[in-house]
């Protein structure tokens, strides 16, 4: 079901599985890969995916909804309606995002690695811990500036398409 959904609905990566069971040689890998990255899925607890045990009606109409409306993606989520961004004199990036908490509680402490993406390539990536300076309470949303330093930045200069938070 991973290799038809990320398919059909063109889903990319750009880190790698933490799934304990689904190994980088594995066939499913780039396809669970996706769901994992997209927030479709976030595999069956303990760090595992089971790849091999055929899903229910339940799961698959989660997938489904989260393919198809990304408000129902777990998590938390950033997202900008444009992608502003600019690259400062010092060399740094700044990116102008709205962060939004989709669990049905609140949460503090926030650590997420964050890439920035264009055509496939990673422009930079850098792991932000907002720290117990940012609470936010179920469905809230806020807009951020994230600020990438330079020996983050793996490509400068070019237009920036999309943002992954991994």
């Amino acid at each position: 079901m991973a290799k038809v959904l990320t398919i059909a609905f063109s889903l990319d990566y750009v880190y790698g599985s933490n799934f304990t069971d689904v190994k980088k040689s594995d066939w499913s890998y780039p396809f669970i890969t996706a769901m994992a990255s997209n927030s479709i899925t976030t595999g069956v607890g303990n760090g595992r995916f089971e790849p091999n045990t055929p899903i229910n009606r339940a799961q698959f109409a989660v997938f489904m909804a989260r393919v198809i409306e990304p408000d129902f993606r777990p998590g938390i989520q950033l997202s900008a309606d444009e992608v502003s961004y600019t690259y400062n004199k010092d060399g740094s990036l700044s990116i102008k995002l709205n962060i939004t908490n989709k669990y049905s509680y609140t949460v503090t402490n926030i650590r997420n690695q964050i890439a920035i993406t264009t055509e496939d390539i990673i422009v930079a990536e850098k792991v932000f811990n907002f720290g117990s300076g940012m609470t936010l309470k179920a469905g809230e949303s806020r807009n951020i500036t994230l600020t990438f330093e330079p020996n983050k930045i793996k490509m400068q200069w070019i237009s920036i398409i999309s943002i992954f938070i991994l």
